[in-house]
């Protein structure tokens, strides 16, 4: 499993010491993956997230994300995923969206993967025509049915990653339900436990318990 944390420097060290890292490039925090000819391992987010109780950041961030998107085809870097536009929390307002944006994003060139956020009260049918699941929604939701949606894409032959997995036995579960990806934000806010525990758990996952 690829862990794609914040595109902070510090993703270069750890990738020389052997840990499975990469970049979950936001619109905000675009910069170029590659350094002294190697290529950081990146996915393309959307930078739709809010927390449950902050108002949505509506379309006014879809204009930087499709700029984002512009200069890595520009730069020709492929992304692991990009994700399609989504409205967090909202199955049904996401199925419309992420369906309209991922025409978008096609019409801009991009041939690879598109990730559907899937959000609750979400179906296997919305995987139709995307080429990964993206575990999103409220966080009950998400460890809830994050094994079946893995299960599901799998299935289909589709890339599975499982979003904001920022502890030790979170990273355990998405190893566990064998997801390709997974991110997190929160390792690099200044607790060296946690940094340090999500390291291990990538390269010694029978250390740790499979519990949320």
């Amino acid at each position: 499993m690829i862990y794609l944390a914040a595109n902070n420097s510090r993703v270069w060290v750890y990738r020389e010491k052997g840990y499975p890292m990469g970049w979950c490039m936001s619109p905000a925090g675009w910069r170029r993956p590659d350094r002294g000819g190697e290529r950081m391992p990146f996915a393309l987010d959307n930078g739709l997230y809010h927390p449950p109780d902050s108002p949505p950041k509506g379309m006014k961030a879809l204009p930087p994300f499709y700029r984002m998107l512009d200069k890595c085809l520009a730069g020709g870097f492929s992304p692991l995923f990009v994700v399609a536009p989504d409205v967090p929390y909202n199955g049904d307002a996401t199925r419309a969206l992420s369906r309209k944006h991922a025409r978008h994003i096609r019409e801009h060139g991009y041939t690879g993967r598109i990730a559907l956020a899937v959000q609750d009260g979400m179906t296997p049918d919305d995987l139709d025509g995307f080429d990964a699941v993206f575990v999103a929604g409220s966080t009950e939701w998400k460890w809830r049915t994050a094994p079946e949606w893995c299960d599901e894409a799998h299935a289909r032959g589709l890339w599975a990653h499982v979003a904001r997995v920022n502890t030790i036995r979170r990273v355990r579960l998405c190893v566990d339900m064998h997801a390709d990806s997974a991110d997190g934000t929160g390792i690099w806010r200044g607790d060296r436990a946690q940094l340090g525990g999500v390291l291990r758990a990538l390269v010694e996952p029978h250390l740790f318990r499979s519990a949320v």
